[in-house]
């Protein structure tokens, strides 16, 4: 029998792209069916992290939970479509595990996901006092169901080492998360690619 090179990586981050294409969503406000993804969730945070350490506001004492200012970042720039700003954010040898093969594949697997899912948009939310990306996309109905979520690692520099969409099926029940508020950007309706299509 012939031996077959399998590229173990890259045959994990397509099937995850792949469920996010295949399965039925429910609507978090209206409990409705929704055909759109199968939900892929952050596992819970470890002490292996290397962000794992909250900074602390002088001020009041207060601790921020870890990356939220990352996430942050990540959520406006994913956004706002800008790749750019997106690895802008991430270390050069940083990890996409369930995204992409590496960091450089990255890209063409974000301007795939915003092709094939224009109104996909992302909010920051917090589970046990760490900062997670929260992905929604809106059905027909405009009404927003949650996806997804998305958690960073950082490196000694703040940047991140690891960005990663993860399965864990239960923890989207578990957040506190906010769907998407104001306009969609240009073009990001499924209005306007259903008057944009040849009648």
């Amino acid at each position: 029998m012939s031996e077959v090179d399998i590229d173990r990586q890259m045959a994990a981050a397509e099937a995850a792209l792949d469920r996010v294409d295949d399965a039925e969503f429910v609507d978090t406000e209206s409990g409705e069916d929704f055909d759109l993804v199968d939900g892929m969730h952050l596992e819970d945070a470890d002490e292996s992290w290397t962000g794992a350490v909250g900074s602390t506001d002088e001020e009041d004492g207060h601790v921020a939970p870890i990356a939220v200012d990352v996430i942050d970042e990540l959520c406006e720039a994913f956004n706002a479509r800008d790749l750019d700003a997106v690895l802008d954010l991430c270390a050069e040898d940083c990890e996409t595990p369930g995204l992409a093969v590496n960091c450089e594949a990255l890209g063409e697997e974000f301007d795939q996901l915003w092709e094939r899912r224009p109104t996909v948009t992302m909010t920051r939310a917090v589970h046990d006092d760490v900062g997670v990306g929260v992905v929604w996309e809106r059905g027909e109905s405009a009404s927003w169901a949650a996806i997804a979520t998305m958690h960073v690692d950082l490196d000694d520099d703040g940047a991140i080492g690891v960005l990663e969409l993860s399965d864990d099926i239960g923890l989207l029940d578990e957040l506190d998360a906010e769907p998407p508020d104001g306009d969609l950007v240009e073009g990001a309706r499924w209005e306007e690619w259903a008057e944009g299509e040849d009648v």
